[in-house]
């Protein structure tokens, strides 16, 4: 019986790779599935040998694998002596792929006002309308009568809208396959919903209205209001935590609205924030350009960005699904790819001289989806 680490000729029982009548295992069918398996399977691949402390096959992986996908987790493998090799996100030709002209507005005078990504499914919000795309079709499937903020559960299954006008309607749409049906959650009368967020089971609903400071979490299903307080955007919700925006970021339990702690001080008016998947980090940027990487449990400061270009107000961020990049967009239009952890700049997209008003990336973090504020314009660009 084999003790220890596997050595690289270790033969094992396993089903899952043969090579002539033998059945590879540890290392060395780690090594076999790097070279002939799947996507996924050589994502796996990559893990074990790297626990092995084998990095030859990586290497060779981030410079040729034929897959970004493997290219990019063969890089996070790497120990730092390679950080010296070109980053994925520099060597990919990002190119925009598709223009999605919202339909029914008028450019210049309409804008994108908010955008959510889920499933398969894009939702738009403009200053006259929701429109709701299928992304892998590239198709517009419907359009609704709402304006305000959107958002959309992680499966694509459900779409939520928080009207702009003045009735502050909170509103639930599903069969978004078919034809959505409206399932009114509550109202603020008075107050215009301008962001919207979901917990990650998908039971909570935050909504926020900035210019009433008005804040309320809503276990939607029910129509139950869980939490009615002050807050403002933008608005984020980690795990059990709610965060909201404005000269500070408030930390709040997110069940009952209890105030945890204040990140960041009262110096900036903070107009955009985005979490980590892991909810370790929290980037926050503000109306005078700045944008920093803080500890999301300490607030502590962990970097600070510096942009090629003249500093502009800040207004998206994005973190990828592997949570090591950053991007963030401007009011002047430019958007800029950040390495997360280390705040290195690693490439700038052509500027939009309409400016950038939204921001997300897909599922698989090689489409980022970009909101142009003053033509009502979705934009994908992809690697």
């Amino acid at each position: 019986m084999m003790q220890g680490v596997p050595a690289a000729g270790d033969v094992v029982l396993s089903d899952v790779h043969r090579v002539g009548r033998a059945v590879l295992g540890g290392l060395a069918g780690a090594r076999h599935r790097l070279m002939v398996g799947t996507v996924s399977e050589r994502q796996t691949a990559l893990v074990e040998i790297a626990h092995h402390g084998e990095w030859e096959p990586i290497l060779r992986a981030a410079r040729g694998d034929n897959s970004w996908l493997v290219r990019r987790d063969a890089y996070w493998l790497l120990p730092p002596n390679h950080a010296a090799m070109p980053h994925p996100y520099q060597e990919l030709a990002w190119h925009c792929t598709l223009n999605l002209n919202t339909y029914d507005t008028v450019p210049v005078t309409d804008y994108v006002s908010s955008m959510a990504v889920g499933g398969d499914w894009l939702a738009v919000s403009t200053t006259r309308n929701t429109q709701l795309w299928h992304l892998p079709q590239q198709q517009r499937r419907h359009l609704l009568p709402v304006s305000g903020a959107v958002a959309l559960t992680a499966d694509g299954g459900t779409l939520f809208s928080g009207s702009g006008c003045y009735d502050g309607t909170l509103t639930a749409w599903q069969g978004l396959s078919d034809r959505p049906e409206p399932y009114e959650i509550g109202a603020a009368r008075g107050a215009e919903l301008d962001a919207l967020a979901l917990s990650g089971n998908g039971e909570l609903l935050a909504a926020v209205s900035s210019y009433h400071r008005r804040l309320r979490v809503w276990q939607w299903r029910d129509r139950r209001l869980v939490y009615a307080g002050e807050g403002q955007s933008p608005l984020a919700v980690s795990g059990p935590y709610l965060l909201t925006g404005g000269r500070s970021i408030a930390v709040r339990k997110l069940g009952c609205g209890t105030l945890l702690r204040t990140v960041a001080d009262g110096s900036h008016d903070w107009r955009a924030l985005a979490i980590s998947p892991t909810g370790q980090w929290l980037a926050v940027g503000g109306y005078d350009g700045t944008v920093e990487v803080r500890s999301l449990l300490s607030g502590h400061v962990a970097q600070r960005l510096i942009p090629p270009t003249e500093p502009a107000p800040v207004t998206a961020l994005s973190i990828s699904p592997e949570g090591q990049i950053l991007v963030s967009g401007d009011y002047w239009g430019n958007v800029h790819f950040w390495h997360l952890k280390t705040g290195a700049w690693l490439r700038t997209l052509p500027p939009y001289p309409d400016g950038i008003s939204a921001l997300a990336f897909n599922g698989a973090g090689n489409t980022l989806l970009v909101g142009v504020l003053r033509r009502a314009r979705i934009d994908l660009w992809s690697a």
